[in-house]
């Protein structure tokens, strides 16, 4: 019994075995049929089990013949009609993935919610069976296939419909799913974004196949899909990005000027940003190309010329006495310290966050901005900033020594000891947790001519739709 191909190349495939169940493979041939007899009697006389042919089915491909499926069914003695509709509840046969193929998702979740809004729950206990029971419901068939995105929202919808409401009777939704399936790190209720959490099964399946090139899925999935390249160039069309006519995009970069190679970096990145925006986010098309990169190079060499003529001459006097403060508080020149700042675009409804990781004075580590819906305050504006800039520490693992913030009043709330009772109350509360994360950080004020770098990147974050 050689099994089956599923295409030239591919490995012979004989037998498939998970748990308690055993699936074989093989061509209907009265040489199959034989075999597979031999094997089975083998195994009873083996271990003493024998095989439930009245529960065992069996499946034909299309291409297979009505008088053949039953010549082959009596070879094997198996009675059973027909083949199971699903196994470990996902369909054994997809062809096409369409909403109708995975609509027994849709009531397997509406069952189980409906089961459950004659009942009273608290929150807590509405979040257990949301994230416990009923997003675990279709994960196992979303490690498999991409399911619709139309199914996932429905889903959701559902869900939202559950958490929102009370008995059974619809209320209002006081907040949209993308702000409470956000992590409860973030101030979200953690739950899951199906269409991301979809994307995630199927990748670590994806991550599975190309870090074992010897297993047997992958030996497979090569043959069919890429047999002369590796899984991450599986889908790519065209070999080579470049033009096949004239070889345009090598040697565009030879006809480029010094002088125009900004604009040209700045065009290309605007259509690449807008792009993404548009099929990611599907958000609208964005300012006019020439428009914008005519305003960003104007800031971009504004700032540049800014530095150059000024630090090192008008600003150098009154930045010396602060660099000397700086001293006077253990700030040596290899000292790990993080620059804060925020920046408001009140037309918008948009506030921007800057922070840099520097060691010492000028050496850059890393750096961060952000871009955040509202605009109150300058005060809650650079609290937002601090809190993000503490949250991104944690995540990338660094450690400040000294924190400097070009906020005054903020500083001071931070540093003193009295409880404070403002509107900013709760974030100074989780400041004081979040340094509890980093013993040997000191919060400091620092002027504004200080902390340049950190006030350009928040003020670039409110041209940006997305963080970088």
């Amino acid at each position: 019994m050689f099994g089956i191909q599923i295409c030239r190349g591919a490995p012979h495939l004989s037998h498939l075995l998970f748990a308690d169940d055993s699936m074989l493979f093989s061509t209907v041939t009265p040489r199959s049929s034989d075999a597979l007899n031999a094997i089975l009697h083998l195994y009873n006389r083996a271990t003493g089990q024998l095989v439930n042919r009245d529960k065992s089915s069996i499946l034909f491909s299309t291409n297979t013949s009505v008088d053949s499926q039953q010549q082959f069914r009596q070879f094997l003695n198996l009675t059973g009609e027909g083949f199971i509709s699903k196994y470990l509840g996902v369909p054994h046969c997809v062809g096409r993935v369409t909403n109708s193929v995975f609509h027994y998702l849709l009531q397997s979740v509406s069952s189980r919610l409906n089961s459950w809004n004659d009942r009273s729950f608290s929150r807590a206990g509405k979040e257990t069976l949301i994230k416990a029971v009923v997003q675990a419901i279709p994960s196992f068939a979303m490690s498999c296939f991409k399911v619709p995105k139309s199914t996932c929202l429905k889903i959701q919808s559902d869900i939202a419909k559950f958490w929102w409401g009370s008995q059974g009777i619809s209320k209002v939704h006081w907040k949209n799913w993308s702000a409470i399936s956000v992590s409860k790190f973030f101030g979200g209720l953690g739950f899951r974004t199906l269409t991301c959490h979809n994307q995630a099964l199927l990748a670590k399946q994806a991550w599975r196949v190309w870090t074992n090139p010897d297993s047997l899925i992958h030996s497979i999935l090569k043959a069919r899909y890429f047999k002369h390249t590796d899984l991450l160039n599986a889908k790519r069309i065209i070999p080579h990005s470049s033009c096949p006519v004239c070889d345009f995009y090598l040697q565009a970069l030879h006809h480029i000027s010094t002088q125009d190679f900004p604009i040209f970096i700045a065009i290309i990145w605007h259509i690449w940003n807008t792009r993404n925006s548009i099929l990611f986010q599907k958000s609208g098309f964005g300012n006019n190309v020439e428009e914008f990169v005519i305003n960003y190079l104007q800031d971009y060499n504004e700032a540049q010329q800014s530095n150059r003529t000024n630090q090192p001459n008008s600003e150098a006097s009154s930045i010396s006495p602060h660099i000397q403060r700086l001293h006077s508080i253990g700030f040596q020149e290899d000292s790990p310290a993080l620059f804060v700042d925020a920046a408001l675009d009140n037309q918008h409804a948009l506030t921007g966050t800057g922070f840099i990781f520097k060691s010492g004075w000028q050496h850059t580590i890393a750096s961060h901005h952000r871009q955040l819906p509202g605009a109150s305050s300058p005060l809650f504006a650079e609290g937002q900033a601090l809190l993000q800039s503490l949250l991104w520490c944690l995540d990338s693992q660094l450690r400040p020594k000294f924190i400097f913030s070009d906020c005054l009043v903020l500083v001071s709330k931070v540093n003193s000891d009295w409880h404070d009772r403002s509107a900013l109350s709760g974030l100074v509360s989780r400041f004081r947790w979040l340094f509890s994360n980093f013993p040997e950080a000191s919060l400091h004020f620092v002027p504004r001519q200080l902390n340049m770098d950190a006030h350009g990147l928040a003020k670039e974050a409110l041209r940006l739709r997305e963080a970088v």
